[in-house]
């Protein structure tokens, strides 16, 4: 299962084992939300009354907003649209690497991707034809317009030996599935926050996760303070949980995981993820998991 938003740095291959690690409470607080992976877990685990998604970011309200509305104009967004909008949701389904900064598309790849969207969402199969010099007339129209996406990708491989992905119809494949009764139900706990860290209020009887931007690898995140967060921490009251590959020696590390470094060529690289706690005096007497 794929958890969140499409995003860079996603946590959805292990948004289930993060979430298993931390004792359930009244409040889990995303800390740094992202895409809502952690967010869209925690909501579905049942072991949280509320959930507070905060990001420095619009990402969250991007992510309620496909839970409870899904990708309404599914219209094909070009560059200059993509510049000018100040929809979240389109910059995550149109953006490069998820970073809602870069347009996806190349001029050329644009075309190709207008063509198919063409096809996919309107059964307009001229532009696409156009294009490749192949009949689609031979296609059986899907009566579900993902699957058309996937049965004319796979046509052109099989005619072209040509592996074609376009990107922008998988992701609102990947939104769409967000709006489901189940997940808007569950995001009626939701609270959603955006703005700094340091001024979130966290509510008593919470437990805090912590996504940071990794200090070794942390590349679109070059303005983090990684020494005024470990100060942060060690002012809180409430249990804390960090993802991180390493931490100062007064954080302890209390479980780790392999993850696919899904940022890696190589398809078997991967890193290990863990999970650290500061020790706290304010709660170090409490129970522990581990």
């Amino acid at each position: 299962m794929k958890y969140g938003l499409p995003y860079q740095g996603s946590k959805s291959a292990i948004a289930k084992w993060v979430v298993a690690q931390i004792p359930p409470a009244d409040v889990f607080v995303d800390l740094f939300a992202g895409g809502c992976a952690v967010t869209h877990c925690a909501l579905l685990s049942g072991k949280f009354k509320k959930v507070i998604a905060n990001d420095i970011t619009a990402e969250p309200k991007a992510f309620l907003q496909a839970v409870t509305d899904g990708v309404k104009d599914k219209h094909f967004v070009t560059k200059e649209e993509f510049v000018q909008t100040d929809d979240q949701l389109v910059k995550t389904v149109y953006s490069f690497g998820n970073d809602c900064k870069h347009y996806i598309y190349s001029e050329e790849k644009q075309t190709l991707a207008n063509a198919f969207h063409k096809a996919v969402f309107d059964n307009d199969f001229q532009y696409l034809q156009d294009i490749t010099d192949i009949d689609f007339q031979e296609i059986a129209k899907s009566r579900y317009w993902y699957d058309s996406y996937l049965t004319i990708k796979d046509y052109i491989a099989k005619r072209r030996n040509t592996l074609i992905r376009i990107e922008h119809i998988e992701r609102i494949n990947r939104i769409q599935a967000l709006n489901n009764p189940v997940l808007s139900r569950k995001a009626e706990s939701l609270q959603i926050v955006q703005g700094d860290y340091k001024n979130l209020e966290i509510p008593r009887n919470s437990v805090v996760y912590a996504d940071i931007p990794y200090k070794s690898k942390a590349k679109y995140h070059n303005d983090f303070d990684h020494e005024e967060f470990y100060l942060w921490c060690k002012r809180q009251t409430q249990p804390l949980y960090i993802s991180e590959y390493a931490m100062p020696e007064d954080f302890t590390e209390t479980a780790s995981v392999k993850k696919l470094n899904q940022m890696c060529a190589k398809s078997n690289f991967n890193n290990i993820e863990k999970l650290f706690t500061y020790n706290s005096p304010i709660y170090n007497d409490q129970p522990t998991l581990f």
